[in-house]
């Protein structure tokens, strides 16, 4: 019986609308969920508070986080919002002026109802899980594979941030027009009417406009031609020319302005750096798998040990191949399922560019969840018996990740909470110094930039981050105006705190770093090139009354008075 209602729900000619309906009522209580992370910096850049200098417009700057070399970024150095170990050439940026589109349209209309602009988002996510559905269909599941498959995209966990996070509605968009790119490409190919092939073209270019994911997209062109077009290589590729041509010119384009990201431990630029983009995959490649597959839970990663990251990716290199041989009768036995299998497996290669995180997981999902679809045919059309590893999926994919997907943004709004809580700098005079003895430098700049979303300031309150957040830290009072810190493995200890430092460029004992309020010299360094030991100067009396002291204490942020000469204070680890 069970069986059955499923195949009468997911036979129906509906069933889009169904799961259309579904990802808005997912989507329903991410509305109350406000501004966070990226969302403060990008409210400002609406508003042409930010950055500092010259101002660019929207279009171009927001996604523009941190610059490269310039008098840009020396102002963000002195404010404080770039830490002091960053690298002073680093640069990350990305070019999306679709996603920019929309976020000017809330800001035109409803500037101050947040909770419509997540309604906006929610909407984009809802048309792309419609948009999937068709596709199902059109590329040869059957109905209610089809339904099945759709069913499983619309309550994916790893969407969680494309419905509650605003600053990542861009994976939602990029969906839209590269799914609207496949079918029309699909039609192109079947119907020979060049126009329709104008059309797909033009909307793999949106879809590469609206977020870097879109190169996902090609994937799937690649994978339709190799395995369903008819005629020679010659021909089936010849189909593929003008989708290359276009990526190649918004290559070319997104370099020359100067957008990607370069000396970042966990970006990587394919382009710019293709033997550590090599490197990068075999790294990186089991890791997505194992997230798409078993629900991994890929973005603490970068919290672990080194030794224990290797030890992570030879499991999960381990269980790709499980997952593969799982999959390989279907392989042999289907034509379709081998245009998902490339699709999926073509898919993760652009997205090991970024550090292991779930919500990349877009278009790799499309050929997991019909390849999974298929899997379970059996069962649904003529009631066979499921197998152990049948179940499982089915169990990870539909309660197990629903529950995932309507908890993980409350999950995310929590951990913010407690890096970057509000109104900690609201006594805060306009020459006050904002000094954090340890924190994540992505919270601590946010925290200042927070502030200033909340004010009426015209630059951020000015910030020192000294220490590092994510391990164990002594820190020592020299004299009236010095501390020494030593914390455990250094700074940077983990590779979630290496976001804008890459350990081929390392530090170096006696390097001197100075700040408006402070120098720091750095006494001793790791076998990798990171501080291990480094000294702060202020320019006066550490109890000066500008100078107010910050670090997490009892799971908060909590003001607290400098030690005293010759005395010390031992930080544990943020998280």
């Amino acid at each position: 019986m069970f069986r059955a209602k499923w195949k009468a729900l997911l036979s129906d000619p509906n069933t889009p609308w169904f799961w259309t309906l579904l990802a808005v009522v997912v989507g329903l209580p991410t509305l109350g969920m406000g501004l966070s992370a990226d969302d403060w910096l990008q409210r400002l850049l609406m508003q042409e508070r930010w950055p500092p200098g010259a101002h660019w417009g929207p279009l171009f700057e927001f996604f523009h986080f941190i610059p490269g070399p310039s008098e840009r970024r020396s102002l963000m150095d002195d404010m404080g919002v770039v830490s002091w170990w960053a690298d002073p050439a680093m640069h990350g940026a990305f070019f999306r002026p679709v996603t920019v589109a929309t976020h000017w349209l809330d800001y035109q209309l409803w500037p101050d109802q947040i909770w419509i602009q997540h309604l906006h988002s929610v909407l984009w996510y809802a048309g792309s899980v419609g948009l999937v559905c068709l596709l199902f269909r059109r590329f040869g599941l059957s109905l209610p594979m089809a339904g099945l498959a759709g069913l499983l995209f619309a309550v994916e966990d790893t969407h969680a941030f494309a419905l509650s996070w605003l600053a990542n509605r861009n994976s939602s968009i990029c969906m839209v027009f590269g799914v609207g790119c496949l079918l029309l490409h699909r039609q192109w190919r079947l119907e020979k009417r060049p126009l329709l092939g104008v059309a797909s073209w033009g909307l793999f270019l949106l879809s590469l406009l609206s977020a870097e994911a879109g190169i996902g997209t090609l994937a799937y062109l690649v994978a339709w031609q190799w395995v369903f077009d008819a005629g020679s290589l010659r021909r089936r590729f010849g189909g593929l020319f003008p989708y290359l041509l276009v990526m190649v010119v918004w290559r070319c384009g997104y370099q020359y302005w100067g957008y990607g990201v370069l000396w970042s431990e966990v970006y990587v630029d394919p382009g710019r750096q293709p033997i550590r983009f090599g490197m990068a995959l075999l790294e990186r490649l089991p890791q997505f798998m194992m997230g798409q597959w078993f629900q991994l839970p890929i973005d603490g990663y970068l919290l672990l040990p080194r030794w224990v990251q290797w030890f992570v990716v030879g499991l999960c290199w381990v269980g790709s191949f499980a997952v593969i041989r799982w999959l390989w009768p279907l392989l042999q036995a289907r034509r379709d399922a081998r245009f998902w299998a490339w699709g999926m497996g073509l898919s993760l290669i652009p997205i090991c560019a970024s550090f292991p995180m779930d919500r990349v997981l877009t278009f790799t999902g499309l050929g997991a969840f019909a390849l999974l679809a298929l899997k379970v045919e059996s069962w649904i059309s003529d009631g066979a018996t499921l197998t152990a590893m049948e179940k499982l999926m089915l169990i990870l994919h539909l309660p197990v990740a629903l529950m995932a997907l309507l908890i993980r943004p409350w999950i995310w709004l929590g951990i913010w909470a407690v890096m970057t809580p509000a109104g900690v700098m609201d006594d805060l005079a306009e020459d006050d110094v904002f000094i954090m003895l340890h924190s994540h430098e992505l919270a601590g700049a946010y925290i200042s930039i927070q502030s200033l979303v909340e004010s009426d300031l015209e630059t951020p309150q000015r910030l020192a981050m000294l220490g590092p957040g994510l391990t164990h830290t002594e820190v020592l009072r020299l004299d009236e105006e010095t501390l020494e810190m030593r914390p455990d493995g250094g700074w940077m200890p983990v590779m979630a705190s290496r976001v804008t430092r890459s350990t081929s460029r390392p530090h170096s004992v006696g390097q001197v770093i100075t700040r408006p309020d402070y120098q720091v010299e750095i006494l001793e360094v790791t076998e990798d090139g990171r501080p291990l030991v480094a000294r702060f100067h202020f320019q006066e009396p550490l109890e000066n009354p500008r100078y107010r002291w910050f670090a997490y204490l009892d799971g908060g942020l909590t003001e607290i008075r400098p030690p005293g000469v010759g005395q010390g204070l031992s930080l544990k680890s943020v998280f």
